[in-house]
């Protein structure tokens, strides 16, 4: 099944932002995360049943990405009406999640 761009954002810094929120349909998704900038920083990503994240829905906490870096996160099994909620300490961060649901 092919994967198909579902969103992307580049929030300001230290700002819990929702990503997106997954359709009726429950799926697999990639996450993209690369740093534009400069300096190094950090980043979290929760996929939370609300857009307010408990400490157990993070699943990337403080991950430190270098300037002019990108990581990704393949195949996240993403949860109907779930939302993919993200936050970093600059604003730099830019983030593109794919995936094959709606």
């Amino acid at each position: 099944m092919a994967y198909l761009k579902m969103a992307t954002a580049k929030p300001a810094a230290n700002t819990l932002a929702t990503l997106y929120t997954i359709g009726a349909v429950s799926g697999l998704a990639n996450l993209i995360i690369c740093n534009t900038g400069k300096t190094s920083t950090y980043v979290d990503v929760a996929i939370s049943a609300t857009t307010t994240p408990t400490a157990d829905e993070y699943f990337i906490k403080g991950l430190h990405i270098d300037g002019g870096s990108t990581v990704e996160f393949k195949d996240l099994i993403v949860t109907a009406t779930e939302n993919v909620m993200v936050t970093s300490g600059t604003a730099d961060i830019t983030y593109r999640l794919c995936g094959n649901v709606a």
